[in-house]
């Protein structure tokens, strides 16, 4: 069995993501969840064993229009005798500091009335050096 859960609206660009243990059914030490990001599937391995009532922090995420958590029934260390707690997840949005997170670049529309650079304007006004050595890499003329 998996368990999926989705929020009801977008979460923003960031989100906290945490699940709930309940105190009771929450036996194994390798709850497998999956994290649906914007750069793709993060997977979280959770100890459910301990005391219950409390919100375990799977991490924070950039996500894009349709984040979703998955939680399997199939865990690995699954021997048939241990239960599995399904319950709650909360995606809490906010700007979180995320270690190694590619930053949101927007740049601005090109402006259509700007001039065009031209190769050889761009040429022409670059350094000295490098007009030097283009006029050495060009082949010598042939004799006729």
């Amino acid at each position: 069995m998996t368990a999926k859960w989705r929020p009801g609206a977008v979460v923003g660009p960031q989100a906290k993501v945490m699940v709930h243990l309940p105190d009771h059914g929450a036996q194994t030490a390798r709850a497998r969840y999956e994290i649906d990001t914007a750069l793709g599937t993060e997977t979280r391995i959770v100890n459910q064993k301990g005391t219950g009532n409390r919100w375990v922090e799977l991490g924070v995420y950039r996500f894009g229009s349709n984040p979703e958590v998955r939680l399997s029934s199939i865990t690995d260390d699954g021997t048939g005798d241990q239960d599995i707690a399904f319950d709650a997840v909360a995606f809490i949005p906010g700007t979180y500091d995320v270690p190694g997170a590619v930053p949101d670049i927007r740049l601005p529309e090109p402006n259509p009335l700007a001039p065009q650079p031209n190769d050889e304007d761009q040429r022409s006004t670059c350094c000295p050096a490098a007009r030097s050595a283009e006029r050495e890499l060009r082949p010598a003329p042939r004799a006729r």
